[in-house]
């Protein structure tokens, strides 16, 4: 049985979730994934898909993250929280890995009229047999989500076949530092070349982009044209944006991190300007470069 134990205050969460009336998950849960389907898992690993990217730990993320949310919900000021993850991914070593999918949120009576949707991507740490929620950003959508989804291994696997070689990815100056740097980079080039040009060059082929009030966007040609109006539309003044990375973390195996933080346009006193929350999930690519898989913005 899958059921959260505590908050963790010491855990890396992001601030400001899109619903205010929900606790920011930091969840050491209770979790240890029994009952693995052996015949489903054999079938991957004979078709050689399943060997390199270890199934077992992207089933186990699929499974966390399904029960954590699905089974044990979110539960603050009455209203509740169940989720489901269309697209999950998990780093080489298996240590790290991201889900992301629709939620619902409804309050005690379980009345239609009460709900709200959006999608939520949350990042997940391995310790020993348990999956730790470490980090979490939710973006709202207008009208009605199914639920009823399941992350396909094939999306994943996609990722994955732009991702770097073990020995390319283990050299030593590929470091957290490296990671924190392509962060920055990529703040500055949206400044210099707009969102749609700076995702086109920072992004994946195999890029999702989660924005509010739309659905996800994935692959390059979708997701940078989303991104691209979406930050026009935001940003009414020539003022630069400025990108205040709050921490991030990197897989042992170094081919995949997260970073997250802020986003920001000063101006002046008595004006509304841009913030938004990010959460920013990296692959190392062969060409030896961090480059964005899932990206995340929440105004607030």
């Amino acid at each position: 049985m899958l059921a959260i134990k505590k908050w963790l205050p010491g855990v890396v969460v992001i601030g400001a979730m899109v619903l205010p009336s929900l606790p920011c998950l930091a969840a050491e849960e209770d979790i240890s994934i029994q009952g693995t389907d052996a015949a489903l898992q054999d079938a991957w690993h004979e078709s050689g898909m399943g060997q390199p990217y270890q199934y077992a730990h992207w089933l186990a993320v699929s499974e966390a993250a399904h029960h954590l949310y699905a089974s044990a919900g979110l539960q603050s000021n009455g209203n509740k929280l169940s989720w489901r993850a269309h697209y999950v991914d998990v780093s080489r070593d298996g240590d790290v890995g991201v889900a992301a999918g629709p939620y619902m949120t409804f309050n005690e009576s379980g009345g239609a009229e009460e709900s709200s949707y959006g999608h939520l991507v949350s990042v997940w740490l391995k310790h020993g047999e348990r999956w730790v929620a470490m980090a979490e950003l939710g973006v709202p959508i207008p009208g009605y989500l199914s639920l009823q989804v399941e992350p396909d291994y094939a999306d994943t696997m996609q990722v994955f076949t732009e991702a770097a070689y073990p020995l390319m990815a283990a050299d030593d100056s590929n470091d957290m530092q490296r990671l924190m740097r392509a962060d920055a980079l990529y703040g500055r080039t949206i400044n210099l070349r707009g969102g749609q040009r700076a995702l086109l060059r920072y992004g994946l082929r195999n890029i999702r982009v989660y924005l509010p009030g739309m659905a996800p966007a994935v692959g390059m040609e979708a997701a940078s044209s989303v991104y691209g109006a979406f930050l026009d539309n935001q940003l009414s003044t020539i003022n630069p944006i400025q990108l205040d990375v709050k921490g991030g973390y990197l897989a042992t195996s170094r081919e995949m991190g997260y970073t997250y933080g802020t986003m920001s346009i000063a101006v002046p006193e008595g004006g509304q300007g841009f913030r938004s929350n990010y959460l920013r999930m990296w692959r190392l690519t062969k060409s030896n470069e961090w480059k964005i898989a899932v990206e995340v913005l929440s105004p607030y």
